[in-house]
């Protein structure tokens, strides 16, 4: 432990050592020395109410990951716990009174007995936590496991400071100006769920007099046609008016540790009946993808409106591809391990400028009437809750290739 602290001690931030990839040499070297399987080096965000991960080392594979986002009203206790303790040694962490509410969703998933979690401070303040998890039988955590902890929180502190704490709050202003774009479009479509309930009882109105015109007896063929239109388009408007509303309804989650070629490989026999017969789906399945933190209802959805896009896209028929796969990403702001779902198909593509809008709420390429605008604003809703990110790739009679990232919290056992 002596030589370990030594060697975090001359991690020196640099022009060739960043904040990143000091954290990776911390949590590797905190594994080695504790003897865990997995060192995590996660933040508080979104006005300290969720904790994002910054690294997580598994050291059997020796392998980075990082962006799985825990919530605070999904674990209060354990974010009560960060706030008012030095340190959260759990021999037992499935019936400790800070991590038990973890159990479910995290621990038992993947094989985690025993944590010891200790807050990193700044200005006497919880900025966030770095957690050690066993594996095994449970694991009682000695005075100096303890104390090595609290040198490594107080470590990464160090560093952050020493950085001038460029990177990490490069990271947090990314993460915040997601979350801003996120809440302006809840509040958009909360008011948008507003105008469509008045919308609907007026809608209501309409139908029901359209109909009773058209069961009049003796009319005239034009205006028993004209109520036929009437109560198509006020059909439609009320289709609208619920997508709307389900748009404006922030729905409940319960994220948990899931494996998504077992979730996807559920799903597709859904999807092949919703695309029809003119659509067939290809469905690639990488080897040993790993395990992302999720709601699976959420990612079902995600997966749904991707492909259901594709299908659109191709009014005569044809393939889409759909894949998962584990991927390093290096570029783009991201570093390590991720899940990438990847959706495809041949049809008709977008330009460069419809392509900066299709996450917009209420922009649509479809013809007028087809399309609501907001299925693909729903799934850069989910994605962006998960911690994920998207690419998009596309060109004019082309087709589309859409990966969506999802953070992966372990590998495959």
């Amino acid at each position: 432990m002596e030589a370990a602290r030594l060697a975090l001690v001359r991690l020196i931030p640099g022009p060739e050592l960043s904040l990143t990839d000091i954290f990776r040499e911390i949590c590797r070297t905190a594994a080695n020395t504790v003897g865990v399987n997995r060192v995590g080096i996660w933040f508080l965000v979104d006005e300290r109410t969720a904790l994002r991960c910054s690294v997580l080392y598994e050291r059997d594979i020796d392998e980075f990951s990082e962006g799985t986002t825990l919530s605070e009203a999904d674990f209060p206790a354990y974010f009560a716990a960060l706030e008012n303790r030095r340190s959260i040694p759990a021999k037992r962490a499935t019936s400790n009174e800070s991590t038990h509410e973890l159990s479910a969703a995290y621990l038992y998933p993947l094989n985690i007995s025993s944590m010891l979690d200790a807050p990193i401070f700044e200005n006497g303040e919880v900025i966030g936590v770095v957690c050690h998890e066993h594996s095994g039988m449970p694991r009682e955590w000695t005075l100096e496991d303890r104390d090595f902890a609290a040198t490594v929180s107080d470590a990464i502190s160090l560093k952050i400071k020493a950085a001038a704490l460029i990177e990490a709050r490069s990271a947090l202003r990314k993460h915040s100006e997601i979350t801003l774009a996120l809440n302006k479009a809840e509040s958009l479509a909360r008011l948008a769920a507003g105008a469509a309930h008045d919308f609907r009882n007026l809608l209501t109105i309409i139908l029901g007099c359209a109909g009773e015109i058209q069961r009049t007896k003796h009319l005239p063929d034009d205006i028993r046609e004209m109520a036929k239109q009437i109560i198509e388009a006020g059909e439609r408007g009320a289709a609208l008016t619920r997508e709307m509303t389900n748009y404006g309804e922030r729905e409940a989650e319960s994220p948990r540790v899931v494996n998504l070629t077992e979730i996807t490989d559920g799903v597709v026999p859904l999807l092949r009946t919703a695309v029809g017969p003119k659509h067939q789906i290809q469905f690639e399945r990488g080897a040993l993808v790993g395990k992302t933190f999720i709601d699976p209802i959420q990612y079902e959805r995600v997966l749904m409106n991707l492909v259901v896009n594709a299908r659109d896209a191709m009014p005569s028929g044809g393939e889409i591809s759909v894949s998962i796969a584990t991927v390093d990403c290096r570029e783009a702001g991201r570093s390590g391990k991720y899940t990438m779902l990847g959706v495809s198909d041949t049809g008709v593509g977008m330009d460069v400028q419809n392509q900066s809008r299709i996450f917009d709420p209420y922009f649509t390429t479809k013809p007028r009437g087809k399309g609501t605008g907001l299925g693909l604003a729903v799934v850069k809703r989910i994605v962006d809750r998960a911690g994920g990110s998207i690419d998009v790739t596309s060109a004019v009679d082309h087709g589309t290739t859409i990966r969506v990232y999802f953070p992966r919290i372990a590998c495959d056992a």
